[in-house]
């Protein structure tokens, strides 16, 4: 996986054909972009932010869903 940009510039995760702009919010496969729901990219961005790191439960559950303080297992595991 790739890190593309500077601090002065944005911040782009690459790996395989795909391309993730967390600051647009925008998946690419080869260029084209790719349907994916709001929390499923919230999920993968949190994901590409920790390469090579396990991120528990309650971290990801944190910063994808900051403002819920419960959550139901199956709602949780249906959107990973």
């Amino acid at each position: 996986m790739n890190q593309a940009g500077t601090a002065t510039e944005r911040r782009t995760y690459q790996f395989d054909e795909f391309l993730v702009d967390p600051v647009r919010r925008v998946l690419r496969r080869d260029g084209e972009p790719v349907s994916v729901t709001p929390k499923a990219l919230s999920i993968l961005i949190v994901l590409l932010e920790r390469p090579g790191e396990v991120v528990d439960k309650a971290e990801l559950f944190q910063k994808v869903w900051p403002d819920t303080r419960a959550m139901y297992a199956k709602s949780f595991r249906g959107s990973i």
